[in-house]
């Protein structure tokens, strides 16, 4: 069977054979977005619905790695910025030990929802090309971050089995993936 595909929803490319098209989709070359189409369909359709579960979930490790690397960016951040601009603007000398909960936690917020609203990732998935995408391979947007990033908290607070269940899951979904039905997958 010979398939066409088109990233853009404009130029159409092809023909390739469903083994190419695979090949494609693993290289990363086909989104699940991308649509699809051969002779006896009715219409063009998204290369996730004609071939559900082909997206590469991002697994528990690399997932905690850049998870890690998240943690050392906001901590620099919470040192370095954060806590000289309280002291330059509010006139806050030190950030005391409960008060400097809640700045944590707001700085933790606004830096998952801004970077996965805006970009699908935080600087740590970035870096090892990892996306938060919904399961039909379109964007977050800003409210869901938000929402997913509540959820994480929740993940969190359940001494971290909700991060756990990243590697029992067959899509790799943490519980604030689930809740968010958001996906973590490999570019």
């Amino acid at each position: 069977m010979q398939w066409y595909y088109s990233s853009d929803g404009r130029t159409q490319q092809g023909p390739v054979s469903e083994e190419d098209l695979a090949a494609l989709a693993a290289k990363g070359a086909l989104r699940p977005k991308t649509l699809v189409w051969h002779e006896g369909m009715a219409d063009w359709e998204k290369y996730s619905r004609v071939f559900p579960g082909t997206a590469r979930y991002a697994g528990f490790w690399i997932r905690l790695v850049a998870k890690l690397v998240d943690g050392i960016l906001l901590l620099c951040g919470l040192a370095f910025v954060i806590g000289p601009l309280m002291e330059k603007v509010l006139g806050v000398p030190e950030v005391a030990g409960g008060d400097l909960d809640w700045v944590a936690l707001c700085w933790g917020t606004l830096y998952s929802t801004l970077f996965v609203g805006a970009l699908s990732a935080t600087p740590g998935k970035m870096l090892f090309r990892l996306r938060v995408e919904l399961p039909d391979g379109g964007r977050v947007g800003f409210g869901r971050a938000f929402a997913r990033c509540l959820a994480e908290m929740l993940s969190a607070a359940i001494i971290l089995l909700g991060y756990v269940m990243a590697g029992f899951d067959p899509e790799k979904r943490a519980l604030h993936d689930r809740l968010a039905g958001t996906r973590v997958v490999r570019k």
